[in-house]
């Protein structure tokens, strides 16, 4: 008699393990798409929130925080972990530019 050998074939298994792989490839890709994009929403929120923040302060003192064409961290402004502000007034105390940066790669830089 003739017994046949039970198990999968060494191809069969690499077909699997291929299969594996692009699956996982496409999910990092999904992910850091999406990851991207979420950082990228943080980062306008927090400018979009500094910038009411410091229109609140020139409601009540009748000109934006600072000194002209000094660029200050932005250390007064609410802000997420990893969101760098750079905030600089000119016009005395009439304008303001407001830099937001983030540590995360591949996120630009916003300004209002």
């Amino acid at each position: 008699m003739i017994q046949k050998s039970r198990g999968f074939t060494i191809v069969e298994l690499l077909i699997v393990i291929v299969v594996i792989a692009i699956l996982a490839a496409l999910s990092y890709v999904g992910y850091t798409s999406v990851n991207n994009r979420a950082a990228t929403s943080v980062l306008q929120s927090d400018l979009s929130q500094a910038a009411k923040q410091l229109d609140l302060a020139k409601v009540e003192s009748g000109t934006y925080q600072g000194t002209d064409s000094t660029t200050t961290d932005g250390s007064p402004l609410k802000k997420s972990d990893g969101t760098t502000l750079q905030y600089t007034r000119s016009n005395n105390g009439q304008t303001f530019c407001i830099t937001a940066t983030t540590t995360k790669a591949n996120i630009p830089a916003y300004t209002i």
